[in-house]
This record gives C-alpha cells, structure tokens and sequence, in this order.
C-alpha cells in the first residue's frame, strides 16, 4: 500500500505540469495520446505477464530419480513431459475434503458489504475522490479566467504567487 499511495502521489504532483508541458508544446491530442499509450503500455503488461499462482498450473514437474523413488517403474521415467503435462493438466486436482465448512451463496464482495467500517472507508475514498476529480476539472479554468494562465502555467504556478 506505500508503494500505491507514494505512486499515487507523485502522479498527482507531477500530472497537472507534465500535462501542461504536453499541452503547451504539442497540443490536445499530444496530452491524450500520452495516457492512451501508458494504458496500452500497462494492457500489454497484463497479458505478457503471468501470476505465479496462475503459472504453477503449467509448469511441469521435475522427473524424479529411481533412487529417490523406488515404486516407479521403468516405464514412468520413459514417459516425455508433454505426457505427463497433458495429464496433469486433464486430471483434476486433489482437494482434502473439507469439514464443516458453511459456505453461503451470497457473493463475498456482497457480504462483506455489512461492515460500517468499510462502508465509511468506502464513502470517506469517493468524497476524497470527488474532490480531487472537481478541483482537477475547474481549477485550471479558474486560473486562467482570474489570472489569465495558459495550461502550462496552471500546472507549475500557484494561485497565489501572482
């Protein structure tokens, strides 16, 4: 979460004078096409990258030694990996069965909708949101009406070193 919210704050220094820079220097559609690459850039990462959970399914195991197991048979150690990736993968897993487990057809992001804190928490992140999407939008307005600011100076200049 500090990685998050440093990432997050950085973002929100750096974004209004970056934009601003992008602006003024290439125009509109410069500014836009810069956040429409970081997306590409992070759709990308997405599909390029695989979770650890989610590759564990596909690796396959090591081949074991007849030392180290003396039931395999001659034949086991013959199969190739693809033989024993195709059945790894085709036979289902083993779960230990569970013991009195109460599992409830309501979804979990449902359930646990029932905690205040978390819809306070919830609440205090869309007003904080708010705010920050509202100055975002008329702030740079605003400077420009009462200060006459272009979008680059906007974004470095605070209204009230004028």
């Amino acid at each position: 979460m500090a990685w998050v919210t440093s990432a997050m704050s950085i973002g929100l220094i750096l974004g209004p004078v970056s934009g601003g820079v992008i602006y003024q220097t290439h125009g509109y559609l410069a500014a836009f096409g810069l956040a429409f690459a970081f997306i590409g850039v992070d759709l990308a990462l997405r599909i390029i990258l695989v979770e650890k959970k989610i590759a564990v399914r596909y690796t396959v195991a090591p081949m074991p030694n007849a030392e180290e197991s003396p039931s395999l048979q001659l034949h086991d150690l013959a199969r190739p990996n693809e033989a024993r990736l195709h059945e790894s993968l085709t036979s289902p897993p083993t779960v230990a069965p569970a013991h009195n487990v109460w599992t409830s057809r309501i979804p979990t992001v449902i359930r646990i909708l029932k905690y205040p804190r978390l819809l306070t928490a919830l609440f205090l992140s869309f007003v904080q949101a708010l705010i920050l999407s509202a100055f975002d939008a008329t702030l740079p307005l605003y400077l420009n009406a009462l200060f006459g600011y272009s979008a680059l100076q906007s974004g470095i200049k605070s209204p009230f070193s004028h």
